[in-house]
């Protein structure tokens, strides 16, 4: 039953994936799509290498506290903000090292979008753990449908490909709203140094 219910979740973000790739190849110009291109690879390969292995880990420990969420969510929060300050940091210095300056901006956007999917892949992580199928199909399937309409929209507003990042960004976070319950009982008290060294151990 949930099988079905995470395809059809899956299926309407693919098609909108599918369009949107039709209409922004329209819309942009050869260079900014090669730049829409570099920035969704690169947060692919940031959000893969620094942010996935905190969803793996909450995956493996959330069931093993599950009538305890607060210590296991907080610590996992505390070290999502961490990965932020660090991933900000290296990527702030990698676009002022740059030597190209028009690619200057394309970094920091990357991390920034990285930090909005990671964020998001975070909370739909643990909206999966917690056997929600209905939810988690509507959640892909809102942030699919809100980035590209509102990123047209602001792209013809003449916020260009900026305009479309920001779409996305948007969405991103406007998604995780529906599901900021998971994050009440978050108290930097519950927050557990050894059971980050689990997680990261995990993860690694």
């Amino acid at each position: 039953r949930h099988s079905v219910i995470y395809l059809l979740g899956r299926l309407v973000p693919s098609i909108v994936s599918l369009y949107a790739i039709a209409l922004y190849t329209r819309i942009l110009t050869p260079e900014q799509y090669g730049h829409y291109a570099l920035v969704i690879a690169g947060v692919g390969v940031i959000n893969g290498v620094c942010f996935q292995w905190l969803s793996f880990s909450i995956s493996r420990f959330l069931p093993i506290h599950k009538n305890q969420p607060a210590v296991l969510l907080s610590t996992a929060l505390i070290g999502f903000l961490m990965l932020v300050v660090i991933t900000g940091v290296f990527g702030g210095m990698l676009a002022w090292l740059w030597p190209d300056k028009l690619l200057r901006w394309p970094i920091m956007l990357t991390v920034i979008v990285c930090w909005a999917q990671a964020w998001f892949d975070l909370n739909l992580r643990i909206v999966n753990i917690r056997l929600a199928p209905a939810l988690y199909g509507f959640l892909t399937s809102f942030k699919a449908l809100i980035a590209i309409s509102l990123g047209a929209a602001l792209f013809y507003l003449d916020l260009g490909i900026y305009g479309i990042f920001l779409g996305l960004i948007i969405s991103l976070f406007i998604a995780t709203l529906f599901v900021w319950k998971h994050w009440d009982a978050f108290a930097i008290r519950h927050h557990d140094v050894r059971l980050l060294r689990n997680l990261i151990g995990y993860g690694a």
